[in-house]
């Protein structure tokens, strides 16, 4: 600098070495290269080992069971005497407490007093190491502080005039280390850079403490960022003679900070957007990561969801499931084969069904971080699933019914015609039990080929206004004809106005009518018993409800979860189509049909239907 004295360097020739060494966060030790004793340990090598200088002086490293694999000493003393040195080394060492670490080593042979001795670098890389693994990325590695330790070292004086720096920052400011003397960081770096600089330092030394700071450099006009390390110096007074600085470039981090950054942004964004409800547990089953859907899916409580414990998880939806117990058996069994992926159906209480899939997460290094679940709402694509098979089988069952009914009807008109001649010939009083009987039984014949081409040729119903309470007048009057012979008590309740409109396929209506009216009747025992037959406005707004109620046989709870089957029935005869076909009726007609039955008290079937039907 011009116009200025060449600032003195004596003062700090004796202690820079100590300065330096004791202000870095790496342990620096020198040991003989024959025997391997320590002749010289800084603070760090004591902090991060646990021993104390006096401790680890005079004694070697195999005494002081630092290296945790002796077959790593090995190797590493076998390049030092190949190479010269070794750098960045990446070996497990034990402290005195035996808790192991990970550690870069870099050494170098040097001459000491006549002996041959190494100058070892120690540096514990186990925070390190776990953010890349968090990261999955690698950070840039440090680099030698003079000619080994992997940090850019500079020392100046309390003016921010430089006194001293390393090889290697020298490097990147196009001198030669002693080309640094006397000059600031406005020589080097663009003003507005170099007046932060300067103001960090100004910073640092009035409060007599170490900062870090992560801040913008310039490398050969480009860019870059560093972290560094800036600590005041002290001279033998207590004051504040300059400050040393040790930085490292920490451009690939940041790059690596910002590309998980979105990389997160990313997965969030698709993780919320999925219609599938999405759960990531931990290796110890704690909930790391879920979605909104899943919570909606479930109904997670908001405390259970805040306190992520899948335990807690699991019970809160324990009283949701069909079967709690086969859910959690293999829940266990999953978390305790990390191996394996699975996928299977849960069925929920409340008719829902979610499609689960599991699969476990593993990384580049095969180490299991935990599980991902994934559950979808296939409730309705099970009941199209369900609906396309029951269609297909209708199908099926009404082009058999058609057939079988067609082929029937031709013998019973000619049994019927052969009757007709024997009871208008024959007047012998002896046979016309037997002609009646058989009368009885063509009828009943002739009533299960109905049903059979009524179900087979179900269709669109015929929509028109009729009055509901007429049909239903007419179809107790035809039912009451046809079982005279029961001694039953109908009441009639009518609650509707008697002249109202629906909106309905009259024929169909009289059908599902007849059959649960029959249903009613056959129930009885000893043909006797009561029957009340109920018209009343719905809760549901727009609908009528009907209901004929018996006190007949009754049916059990395995009984009426088959009762709409085709073919299914509870009685020695008939066909097993009545209720199939008012279920089919019902349902044409967009409404809806519930059957309550207890055995031996009864049964009472509940018809809803809408007054409008909606408009295709």
């Amino acid at each position: 600098m011009r116009g200025k004295t060449r600032p003195r360097v004596s003062h700090y020739k004796t202690d820079l070495f100590r300065r330096v060494v004791d202000s870095s966060p790496d342990c620096i030790s020198i040991s003989t290269l024959a025997e391997g004793k320590f002749l010289y340990v800084n603070k760090a090598g004591s902090k991060i080992f646990g021993h104390a200088r006096k401790e680890a002086l005079g004694r070697t490293a195999k005494q002081l069971y630092i290296w945790d694999d002796p077959k790593d000493r090995l190797i590493f003393m076998d390049r030092v005497r190949k190479l010269g040195s070794v750098r960045d080394m990446e070996v497990t060492l034990r402290k005195r407490t035996g808790e192991r670490f990970t550690a870069a080593i870099s050494a170098g042979i040097i001459d000491a007093g006549g002996e041959k001795c190494l100058l070892i670098f120690t540096r514990d890389i186990s925070e390190r190491k776990k953010t890349e693994e968090a990261l999955q990325v690698s950070e840039a590695r440090y680099r030698v502080l003079l000619e080994n330790i992997p940090q850019k070292i500079f020392l100046k004086d309390k003016n921010s005039i430089y006194i001293s720096c390393n090889a290697i920052y020298a490097r990147d400011l196009k001198i030669k280390p002693e080309e640094i003397i006397g000059k600031t960081d406005y020589d080097f770096y663009p003003k507005k850079l170099a007046k932060k600089y300067r103001k960090d330092d100004k910073s640092v030394m009035e409060a007599k403490r170490a900062r870090g700071i992560e801040e913008k450099y310039i490398v050969a006009g480009k860019e870059t960022w560093v972290y560094t390390v800036k600590t005041p110096v002290m001279d033998e007074k207590g004051g504040v003679a300059g400050i040393l600085g040790i930085f490292y470039d920490i451009t690939l981090r940041k790059k690596a900070e910002e590309d998980l950054g979105f990389r997160n942004i990313l997965l969030s964004t698709q993780t919320e957007a999925s219609i599938d409800g999405i759960l990531v547990v931990d290796s110890r089953g704690k909930m790391i990561s879920f979605n909104k859907r899943f919570v909606e899916m479930w109904g997670i409580p908001k405390e259970v969801a805040r306190l992520r414990s899948d335990e807690r998880a699991l019970r809160s939806v324990r009283d949701k499931l069909a079967d709690p117990e086969g859910f959690l058996r293999k829940v266990k069994y999953l978390y305790a084969h990390s191996q394996e992926k699975s996928r299977d159906e849960v069925i929920l209480k409340d008719g829902r069904t979610f499609d689960r899939y599991s699969s476990p997460m593993f990384g580049k290094d095969k180490k299991y971080y935990g599980r991902i679940w994934y559950f979808r709402d296939i409730t309705e694509r099970k009941k199209s699933e369900e609906e396309l098979f029951r269609a297909k089988r209708l199908s099926d069952i009404g082009t058999l019914a058609a057939t079988v009914a067609h082929e029937l009807r031709n013998p019973l008109a000619t049994i019927r015609t052969a009757m007709f001649n024997i009871r208008r010939k024959s007047r012998d009083p002896r046979i016309e039990g037997h002609l009646e009987s058989i009368e009885k039984k063509i009828v009943e014949s002739n009533r299960i080929i109905n049903d059979l081409l009524f179900y087979s040729r179900l269709r669109l119903p015929k929509i028109e206004p009729v009055k509901l309470w007429d049909i239903m007048d007419e179809c107790i009057s035809l039912s009451h004809e046809r079982f005279k012979d029961y001694r039953v008590r109908l009441c009639r309740v009518c609650r509707i106005d008697k002249n109202a409109f629906i909106e309905a396929d009259a024929l169909m209506l009289k059908e599902m009518c007849h059959n649960i009216l029959d249903n009613a009747y056959e129930s009885l025992a000893d043909k006797r018993g009561a029957i009340e037959v109920k018209a009343w406005p719905a809760s549901r707004k727009g609908f009528i409800s009907i209901s004929v109620k018996d006190n007949g046989a009754g049916m059990g709870a395995e009984s009426l979860k088959r009762l709409s089957e085709p073919f299914f029935t509870t009685k020695v005869r008939g066909t097993g189509l009545g209720f199939s076909i008012c279920h089919q009726i019902v349902r044409l007609h967009n409404g809806t049909m519930d059957v309550a039955s207890k055995k031996g008290k009864g049964t009472k079937v509940t018809v809803n239907l809408p007054v409008k039907q909606r408009k295709p």
